[in-house]
C-alpha cells in the first residue's frame, strides 16, 4: 500500500550541502559578530572574525589569498568598512566583499 498523503513529505530533511568557503567577518559589535559567526559556522563556513578593522587588516596580511568573502560592517570606530577593504584588497584580491549595517 502506497502512502499518498502529501503531508508525509512536509518537513523531510534535505541533505545539506557542505560549504568550503572561508569568511573574514569584521564587526565591532560583539553580539552581532557572535551571532553571524554562529549562523555561518552552522552552515559549514570557516569563519575568522575580527573585532576591529586594524585586526582584520593584520589577519588578511598574515593569511594572503585565503578568504573567499569579507563580511564587513560599514561603520566601525577608527575606520569605515570600505576603507578597511581598500587596505585588505592587495592581500585578498580574489575575495568578494559584502557590507552589512
Amino acid at each position: 500500500m502506497t502512502n499518498t498523503d502529501p503531508r508525509s513529505h512536509v518537513g523531510a530533511p534535505h541533505p545539506a550541502s557542505v560549504a568550503t568557503e572561508r569568511i573574514l567577518l569584521v564587526d565591532d559589535e560583539e553580539v552581532l559578530r557572535r551571532l553571524a559567526r554562529s549562523v555561518l559556522t552552522r552552515q559549514g563556513y570557516e569563519v575568522v572574525d575580527a573585532s576591529d578593522p586594524a585586526a582584520a587588516v593584520a589577519i588578511a596580511e598574515a593569511q594572503p589569498e585565503s578568504f573567499d568573502l569579507i563580511l564587513a560592517d560599514v561603520m566601525m570606530p577608527g575606520m569605515r568598512g570600505y576603507e578597511m577593504v581598500r587596505q585588505i584588497r592587495p592581500h585578498q584580491c580574489r575575495a568578494k566583499v559584502l557590507y552589512m549595517s
